[in-house]
C-alpha cells in the first residue's frame, strides 16, 4: 500500500486530510463493457448449440459445473438472454458509447427507426 503523506495513517488507521485529498484515477479496465457483453452472447450461443446438438443440457460443460457445485444451477448461461445492442423497442433506442448505455425515446417511431439506423452504422458505438 503505497501513501502519498509519508506512509500516514491518523489515529483511528485512516489517512490524513492530505492523503484523502488525492486525486487518483482508478485504473483502466482491460475488459470493456462491449468485451463483456460478447463474452454473455458466446456463453448464450455455446449453451443453445449443446441444446440443439443433442437436446439435452447434461452435456453441456455449464450444466456439469452446476453439478459439482461450481457454478449455480440458475447461473448456468442457458437461462440467460442475448443481449443485443443496438436495439429498438418501440420508439426507445439503447446502445452503447464510450463504455456506457445510452437510451433515448424519440416522439416518432420514425425518428427512433433513423436513429436506430446511424447507431447501427456508427462503429464507435456498440
Amino acid at each position: 500500500m503505497t501513501k502519498d503523506c509519508n506512509g500516514c495513517f491518523g489515529a483511528a488507521g485512516d489517512d490524513c486530510q492530505k492523503c484523502q485529498g488525492t486525486d487518483k484515477q482508478p485504473p483502466k479496465l482491460d475488459i470493456t463493457p462491449e468485451l463483456a457483453i460478447y463474452a454473455n452472447n458466446t456463453q448464450v450461443d455455446y449453451c443453445c448449440k449443446i441444446i440443439g446438438d443433442s437436446g439435452d443440457c447434461n452435456s453441456c460443460i455449464f450444466t456439469k459445473l452446476s453439478h459439482l457445485g461450481i457454478i449455480h444451477y440458475q447461473d448456468r448461461p442457458c437461462t440467460l438472454k442475448r443481449i443485443t445492442l443496438p436495439s429498438l423497442d418501440g420508439n426507445t433506442v439503447t446502445y452503447i458509447k464510450d463504455g456506457q448505455i445510452k437510451r433515448i425515446t424519440c416522439s416518432r417511431k420514425e425518428e427512433a427507426q433513423k436513429l436506430f439506423e446511424e447507431v447501427k452504422c456508427d462503429k464507435k458505438m456498440v
